[in-house]
């Protein structure tokens, strides 16, 4: 007979010694009740799709001017970091260098990973 911690075990497939099926816990995925929101306002959005690195990063920089400390820019840069000149990569390259002044933090954002959020310090 096997015992219950055998039976929640997380394996896929059986153990190859013994050649047993072993049964695995299966969870359903927890549905939210309420949708997830924002609990800041995004102050503007700049799509960098098509544009070079380059061009990229001269857009970002003049968005950074035209805002006050405090405020939330999203940089909408794609889901593609395959490469190692993506803008994404080159982005948050900057912002942890370069601009490391001009921003109090970042992150991608959760709602789309494509974009990442950047609050601007002072």
């Amino acid at each position: 007979m096997e015992s219950t911690a055998a039976v929640l075990c997380h394996r896929t497939s059986p153990p190859a010694s013994r050649g047993k099926e072993v049964a695995v816990a299966q969870r359903k995925p927890r549905k939210s009740s309420t949708p997830v929101v924002y609990d800041f306002a995004v102050a503007e959005e700049l799509d960098l799709h098509g544009m070079a690195v380059d061009e990229a990063m001269v857009a970002a920089e003049q968005l950074f001017k035209r805002h006050k400390p405090g405020a939330i820019v999203r940089l909408v840069h794609g889901h593609s970091n395959a490469a190692p000149d993506s803008i994404r990569k080159s982005l948050h390259r900057m912002l942890a260098t370069a601009w490391k002044r001009k921003v109090k933090r970042y992150r991608l954002d959760f709602q789309n990973p494509g974009a990442t959020l950047v609050e601007l310090s002072g």
